[in-house]
């Protein structure tokens, strides 16, 4: 909630520019992916939901809420994408689920890292217990360096050298922050959830080559 009353204007831009994106992709979606996604979209927000005759929310479910939000990131933004293009590889879908899979958790250490007293103080048990600042920092590094070596290790597999280089490069901006950002994390947690995103702009460079061909 303080959260939220302090950035409202996030929350509202973020909120529209997602309805905006849906209103746009639900059409072009063939209809047997759209029950999956309003399923994998529950799963990513079950945490959250408000408690419902005093009975215990999943927030404070210990690691409920990473397992929850990991499922519906790499399910919603990994494993629909490849079906729909009819890759069946299993190797590349397993490398890319570990390419992406240490930039999701990475986010959500430092979310939790920004959000741990305030949990705390309303009974939710914080994945990271009482590490130290420097601690959580050196785990985010070590998961961001592991997804940049799986990067390198999809584009070797794929050939597709052009867009998992732009994918990278969000990655090693996310690295470069958490490395500089020396007193605790709690500077760049609002910039991490914006490049957690940044698939989006391989996305986009993946449409102009097409449009282009």
């Amino acid at each position: 909630v303080e959260w939220i009353s302090r950035h409202g204007s996030y929350v509202w831009v973020s909120t529209i520019a997602s309805a905006l994106f849906m209103a746009l992709l639900v059409p072009q979606t063939p209809p047997y992916v759209l029950p999956w996604l309003a399923a994998i979209g529950i799963i990513g927000i079950a945490h959250a939901l408000p408690s419902i005759g005093g009975r215990r929310r999943l927030k404070s479910v210990p690691y409920l809420k990473t397992a929850s939000i990991s499922i519906a990131w790499i399910a919603g933004g990994v494993l629909i994408p490849i079906a729909m293009t009819g890759n069946n590889s299993v190797v590349t879908i397993g490398i890319l689920c570990l390419y992406r899979l240490p930039v999701i958790i990475s986010n959500q250490l430092v979310a939790d890292f920004v959000d741990r007293d305030g949990d705390q103080s309303v009974g939710n048990q914080s994945i990271l217990g009482t590490l130290p600042a420097r601690r959580v920092q050196f785990i985010v590094i070590f998961l961001l360096g592991t997804s940049v070596v799986f990067g390198l290790v999809l584009a070797m597999l794929t050939g597709n050298y052009l867009l998992v280089s732009v994918d990278v490069i969000g990655v090693l901006i996310m690295l470069v922050l958490c490395i500089r950002d020396r007193p605790v994390l709690r500077n760049i947690s609002f910039t991490l959830d914006l490049l957690v995103g940044w698939p989006l702009l391989t996305f986009l460079v993946s449409w102009l080559i097409q449009l282009q061909s």
